[in-house]
């Protein structure tokens, strides 16, 4: 495991590169195996690695993989859609079941949409998962 800080523009940031759907708030650290930390480590304006300082219950712990298959993504605990962005979700979306949105969709129609691709088995929401 290494710990990986996010330190791109944007106040939080959906990793699309390693497919983990993680979600980071700028400058916070997360620690991901190995495979997904080279992957994000490809892209130094958005993320770093730093020294894993802190005790375990200060650090996010993302147990991602590479290219999750849609049914291991939709069991996986930090897959949250209420904490994701109206362009999270879009990207999520798209990524995972091609789905494409309208500009004036709102949160809610966007998650109804993603748990009716899972055959009504609700992704974790944060608040109602």
């Amino acid at each position: 495991m290494k710990a990986i800080k996010y330190v791109g523009l944007k106040p939080e940031k959906l990793d699309t590169v390693a497919g983990s759907g993680t979600i980071w708030k700028n400058g916070q650290t997360i620690e991901v195996n190995d495979i997904v930390a080279a992957k994000l480590l490809n892209h130094p304006d958005v993320w770093e690695e730093v020294p894993s300082k802190l005790k375990p219950d200060e650090v996010g712990l993302a147990e991602a993989t590479i290219a999750p298959r849609v049914e291991d993504e939709i069991n996986h605990p930090l897959v949250q859609l209420d904490a994701m962005t109206n362009q999270q979700l879009a990207e999520f979306a798209q990524r995972q079941f091609g789905i494409e949105f309208k500009q004036g969709d709102n949160k809610a129609v966007r998650i109804e949409a993603i748990n009716n691709q899972i055959g009504g088995q609700k992704y974790s929401t944060g608040l109602n998962g």
